[in-house]
């Protein structure tokens, strides 16, 4: 407390502007400093998440290379099985070939019979 005989009414307003103005920056030096700590905090959930979201993206870059692996064996399993069926086709057509040349040779023989019995 200041002594009020010693000191004028000015100085003593002077000092209450003083004071008043300290109490003012006291107060705006604890909110900044209660903003600060919430912003670290926010800050480290931040961080978190990030950390998270990249331990997320290693495990989805796992698990597509594992899909594309399968689709890569699926198009080589598809690509033997399309060549096994191509060979199989190519058998039939021949053994139908070869049905049609034999039936063809015997009906050419009946024929052939028919003609010679006709012709006696």
């Amino acid at each position: 407390m200041v002594n009020s005989l010693l000191c004028s009414d000015h100085y003593r307003n002077k000092l209450a502007q003083i004071r008043a103005h300290n109490f003012n920056l006291i107060n705006d030096y604890n909110s900044a400093m209660s903003q600060c700590i919430s912003l670290r905090e926010k800050n480290n959930l931040v961080y978190e998440k990030v950390e998270t979201q990249k331990e997320d993206i290693t495990q989805l870059h796992k698990h597509l290379n594992l899909q594309q692996c399968g689709v890569h064996d699926y198009k080589n399993t598809l690509n033997v099985k399309t060549m096994e069926l191509d060979s199989l086709r190519a058998e039939q057509n021949e053994l139908n070939i070869k049905k049609f040349d034999t039936s063809n040779d015997t009906f050419r023989n009946f024929c052939d019979v028919q003609l010679a019995y006709k012709e006696n």
